[in-house]
């Protein structure tokens, strides 16, 4: 079954693409795990990790803009979750909105996140 049509990058021969799947899965697994974890005061941590993104795709050999291309898929569900956190997160309000009978207070640790997001 020829499949090239979802994923022109399937037969790369780069070092990536050699690794056993298993292993860019737990790869990725933690590396989703550290950038979940990670606390939004030590903000330069997330510099490094798009220095290790961009490392990790020379590496692969795969073009920048078909990345880019493919990491448009998840932008409207990161917008989603972006919209609410900076209402949800527990702190000092920064700002509070009346819209009816309810009070929705905007927290400074919220706006801290939304800024890692």
């Amino acid at each position: 079954m020829k499949h090239a049509f979802l994923d022109r990058y399937h037969d790369g021969h780069s070092f990536i693409h050699r690794l056993d799947p298993r292993t860019k899965l737990v790869a990725v697994f933690f590396f989703i795990l550290a950038v979940a974890l990670a606390a939004p005061a030590v903000w330069p941590v997330f510099g490094v990790y798009f220095v290790l993104i961009a490392a990790l795709v020379g590496l692969s050999g795969l073009s920048v803009p078909y990345v880019l291309k493919r990491s448009l898929v998840i932008i409207p569900f990161v917008v989603v979750v972006a919209v609410f956190v900076p209402f949800f997160r527990q702190g000092g309000a920064v700002a509070t909105l009346h819209i009816l009978a309810w009070q929705i207070s905007l927290t400074g640790h919220g706006l801290e996140v939304l800024g890692t997001i």
